[in-house]
């Protein structure tokens, strides 16, 4: 995904997680990353989104979560029963 530094607009990150039957895992409280290193999100990386339609998301840009310029490294970690997966999801440039 690609956006201005201008614009604002939500980040979606599809939730895929299933059961061993492959229906839909109910999650709770997904949350966000955007880093620009290698490493593992931290504590103080996450950022709260919403569940709409089978996306996280979350807003960024002016007066919501602000970016500069560069690429990043999206990752979402959600509670579904007693996991709480950690994944790298994509990439994000703004520019």
């Amino acid at each position: 995904m690609q956006l201005a530094q201008t614009s604002r607009e939500y980040v979606r990150v599809a939730i895929t997680a299933t059961d061993d039957n492959g229906s839909p895992v109910a999650s709770t409280s997904p949350r966000l990353a955007f880093l620009t290193g290698e490493g593992n999100p931290e504590d103080d990386d996450w950022h709260d989104a919403e569940t709409v339609s089978g996306y996280a998301r979350v807003m960024v840009g002016p007066d919501a979560i602000e970016l500069d310029t560069g690429n990043y490294w999206v990752w979402i970690t959600a509670t579904a029963g007693a996991e709480q997966p950690v994944e790298r999801a994509g990439r994000l440039r703004i520019y």
